[in-house]
């Protein structure tokens, strides 16, 4: 009796493979593919499964080949051969990195902006950004913090998160000022299928309130209290408040700068109470407080799409949600040591400036082919690439370099070397001088963009 032989699929494909048959996005030649694997998988012969997927025998043969030799990636497409694309890439993203003329009246440039001004349709431009990842129309913000004692604070901060002290409690405590009491002008609209839950945009404003908490770092459970100003008054009453709900053990409490937090007055009050100690997190570094994460939880699920016809409903509102809180919480879990921040924290000296793209972009293909141009026509200076050396005027600006012939022949490009040359070749500086050979690999940086805020990415 035959037996056949059990088709081998790695374990980890499986549900992969299984995907791609149910999946209604994906195109019918690889579904078509993973099914005739899985059936092969199962046990069924070449003729079986021809039959069963619609397919002739070779066609079976061909992908459990292609399968065997390079698992689930070799199921997609080869890439295959066709005009080469005459888009320059290489002046798009240099324009894209550049400021928008004056004129313009602008402060970024849009696809269609850019497009007119280079004489290309704005999908060119489109997928070139989404190629390389060019955002133009986004922007981030950063801040790093000025206190001289930074690396002390935040070793002091996270150590109480990593290695709190034995038999001690560990609170963060912060205020959330002026929250609002606001109350909708008409009725909100409930949820419904295909309809989001909406409200007026105008609304009536009955007052603000401060809630100060203290969130344990070993429970999650919260300490609140809701004052209708936070000076050094009401901060040292709810430190009082801390205490009675934590006697008898060491308090160690983590707090931000706030004038308040080091008035005389609490100070002289923590002079007599020495069990509870003050830790302050460094100037413009709240995100270290851990109550910072509290207070978005709760202002995204109780105040902020809440009605509220009082400052007193207000208060009701947020005390019911603590109380629910402090039933089902659980600690948050701080991860990240100090040596693991610290880099991150504050800006330091580059070494490097490159930033490398994914191959084709300013690497290898690139490279090769402004070296195969340099080559053809090195009478004319004819280039592929545009010989610009843009010097930024303001940090802001980002700018391009690009080689030009004269820096070609200075550097003495060389040919690729092979894998085996590459490998026993030494280590040469990028930044050779004239009259030095440069392997090509060296070459790749020199095609790489970089942008004002490599000056601050750490």
């Amino acid at each position: 009796m035959l037996t056949l032989m059990r088709f081998p699929v790695r374990n980890d494909d499986v549900p992969t493979l299984r995907g791609w048959i149910r999946s209604s996005s994906i195109r019918a030649g690889l579904a078509q593919r993973a099914k005739i694997v899985l059936l092969s998988a199962e046990g069924m012969g070449t003729t079986a499964v021809a039959e069963r997927v619609g397919v002739s025998r070779p066609t079976v043969i061909l992908w459990r080949d292609r399968y065997q030799q390079g698992g689930v990636d070799a199921l997609v497409d080869l890439p295959r051969p066709g005009r080469r694309s005459d888009t320059d890439e290489a002046g798009i993203i240099a324009r894209t990195l550049e400021a928008p003329p004056d004129s313009l009246g602008v402060t970024h440039w849009s696809s269609r902006l850019l497009a007119r001004g280079m004489g290309v349709s704005n999908v060119t431009v489109a997928k070139v950004w989404r190629k390389y990842g060019l955002q133009p129309w986004r922007t981030e913000t950063f801040k790093f913090s000025t206190d001289p004692e930074l690396d002390a604070k935040i070793r002091d901060v996270v150590g109480l998160y990593l290695n709190p002290p034995d038999n001690a409690v560990v609170v963060c405590v912060d205020e959330k000022s002026q929250v609002q009491a606001l109350d909708r002008t008409a009725p909100i609209l409930p949820l419904r299928p295909g309809l989001p839950e909406r409200h007026t945009h105008d609304y009536v404003r009955h007052g603000t309130t401060t809630l100060f908490a203290a969130l344990n770092v070993g429970t999650g459970q919260v300490v609140d209290a809701c004052h209708e100003r936070h000076r050094h008054q009401e901060f040292l009453a709810f430190l009082r408040q801390v205490a009675r709900a934590y006697p008898k053990v060491p308090l160690h409490v983590v707090c931000d700068n706030y004038a308040t937090h080091k008035h005389p007055a609490v100070t002289a009050w923590l002079a007599q109470h020495p069990r509870i100690q003050l830790h302050f997190t460094p100037t413009s570094g709240s995100w270290l407080n851990l109550v910072e994460v509290f207070f978005g939880i709760i202002t995204r699920q109780a105040i902020r799409r809440g009605t509220f016809t009082s400052v007193k409903d207000l208060i009701a509102a947020i005390g019911a949600f603590i109380d629910n809180w402090n039933e089902r919480c659980q600690p948050f879990v701080w991860t990240k040591t100090a040596d693991e921040i610290l880099p991150h924290a504050k800006p330091r000296k580059r070494t490097s400036f490159t930033r490398h793209y994914k191959p084709g972009c300013f690497g290898k293909h690139w490279g090769l082919r402004a070296r195969r141009d340099l080559e053809q026509e090195p009478q004319t200076g004819k280039r592929a690439l545009p010989a610009t050396r843009r010097q930024p005027n303001t940090p802001d600006q980002a700018r391009i370099q690009v080689v030009t012939p004269a820096d070609a022949s200075a550097m003495q490009i060389t040919a690729p070397p092979s894998p085996q040359e590459a490998a026993s070749r030494p280590t040469r500086s990028p930044t050779a001088t004239s009259g030095q050979a440069v392997p090509w690999k060296k070459m790749e940086s020199a095609f790489a963009i970089t942008s004002a805020a490599d000056l601050v990415a750490s």
